[in-house]
């Protein structure tokens, strides 16, 4: 008799969050073939998904209210989960339901709980300021409902076991999947590109490409260009840097790009830079890691797992911007100097396959 795995995401709607769902479910059809499962994914648009072998049940308005997340969460999902007489329940989105299924597993990817918000932060982001508080209670309520908690990366697992007082907290981390064939865009040749894709929130630290790119000398800005994905008309803080660091020719705002168009740009770029003040992964770092080339990252825990093992890794620190200013300047040089290499960190679950074991296995 074939099992019924729910893979709940209604609130998947940016492309972070999206590429972890779509990565999930991709890997599951593959296990699901050999091991007589029925997925049902929960979703707020299956058309963004785009997963074959899933059963789809669309939420269009997850996303209107948090008091309709609530209910969906708290209230409409046990009537749901019953009425699929649901084997498992995993919920890919931070909240632990109230379900009826043989085993609940919650996935945890938004830092926000860990984030202690500056003046600054509550000005120019007060969403992401607020939810530093709110998130630290929507972890907590149910989580002791679940059979495990997964995670990205040990410092996040560490934390959820302090915080909580929950044993069972394994991590996995991202498995990306490369596109099979992605052309370059079109840049400017005689340049050094720099590329940092990421919404502008506040936590993402845009400022400080735009101070290290003011402190450079005129003869290496003019050699240079750091393109960055947002076009000033996001929110306030992204109309901020806009109008801080708009004068600069170096700096090329794309605004937001979709998937194909973020890898068009790995494909382009020399570099990537990425000075987030706080992740659970950072998965560009991951997906550029592919190809090859160097990634100027946060000297901070969250990159270091990232980018451990990988051999083209420089850290920055977060407080002088100058630090990434002279590696920018050394790769338009070609004098960076040797990597510094973090050391791989294992995870829980090496595999796809392993971690679905370890949640459908009676």
């Amino acid at each position: 008799m074939k099992k019924t795995m729910v893979v709940s995401a209604i609130n998947a709607t940016d492309s972070g969050v999206l590429s972890i769902v779509q990565d999930t479910l991709r890997h599951l059809v593959v296990y699901a073939k050999s091991n007589d499962i029925r997925i049902i994914a929960l979703v707020h648009d299956k058309d963004r998904i785009q997963v074959d072998g899933v059963e789809y049940v669309e939420f269009k308005h997850s996303k209107k209210s948090w008091l309709l997340r609530i209910y969906y969460e708290y209230f409409h999902f046990k009537k749901l989960s019953v009425k699929l007489k649901t084997n498992v329940w995993l919920s890919l989105h931070d909240m632990s339901p109230r379900v009826t299924a043989k085993k609940r597993f919650v996935y945890f990817h938004n830092p926000t709980p860990f984030f202690s918000p500056t003046l600054k932060d509550w000005w120019f982001g007060p969403k992401i300021a607020l939810f530093s508080v709110f998130y630290h209670w929507i972890y907590r309520i149910n989580i002791h409902s679940n059979d495990g908690v997964i995670v990205q990366q040990k410092w996040f697992k560490d934390e959820i076991k302090r915080r909580f007082n929950f044993p069972n907290v394994m991590t996995a981390h991202p498995q990306v999947t490369v596109p099979a064939k992605v052309s370059p865009i079109e840049l400017d040749a005689n340049k050094t590109h720099f590329f940092y894709p990421a919404f502008p929130r506040m936590f993402k630290n845009f400022e400080l490409i735009g101070q290290a790119v003011s402190m450079l000398p005129p003869e290496i800005r003019n050699r240079l260009e750091v393109h960055l994905t947002l076009d000033g008309r996001e929110n306030r803080y992204a109309r901020s840097i806009k109008k801080r660091y708009g004068h600069l020719p170096a700096i090329h705002f794309t605004g937001i790009l979709n998937r194909k168009e973020v890898w068009e740009y790995y494909q382009a770029s020399q570099a990537l830079i990425f000075p987030s003040r706080l992740e659970t992964w950072g998965l560009p770092m991951t997906e550029f890691r592919s190809t090859g080339k160097p990634i100027f990252a946060a000297n901070l825990s969250y990159a270091r797992e990232t980018l451990g093992g990988y051999d083209k890794s420089w850290f920055f620190e977060l407080d002088c911007p100058k630090s990434l200013a002279r590696l920018m300047e050394q790769a338009v040089l070609n004098q960076l100097p040797q990597p510094e290499t973090a050391p791989a960190i294992e995870p829980d679950f090496l595999t796809w396959e392993r971690l679905f074991d370890f949640i459908l296995k009676d």
